[in-house]
């Protein structure tokens, strides 16, 4: 897949994730919807593995992605919220 990758650079993100499933090593990029997105963005850091084993068990979803996705989307959301007070203390 890296050979691969390295001698045709995708032309965007999805043209990646397709490529990294095609290779057999989906559970890295994994297709997640935006109501998938914003479950991973409400459990927080620790993501609440009920809601996730069956992707996990059957191979969709590695655990460490999860883990992953979920640390980026709580640091996103406390950068929203710096970035919103920053601004009003400025405003002021």
């Amino acid at each position: 897949m890296a050979k691969s990758l390295g001698e045709n650079c995708p032309e965007d993100g999805n043209e990646l994730i397709d490529r990294v499933h095609q290779a057999g090593c989906g559970d890295m990029f994994p297709y997640l919807s935006d109501a998938d997105l914003k479950h991973i963005a409400d459990d927080g850091k620790i993501p609440k593995h009920e809601r996730w084993a069956k992707r996990i068990a059957n191979g969709e979803l590695a655990i460490d992605t999860l883990l992953n996705l979920a640390g980026l989307a709580s640091f996103s959301g406390d950068q929203a919220q710096l970035d919103e007070r920053i601004g009003r203390i400025i405003r002021k």
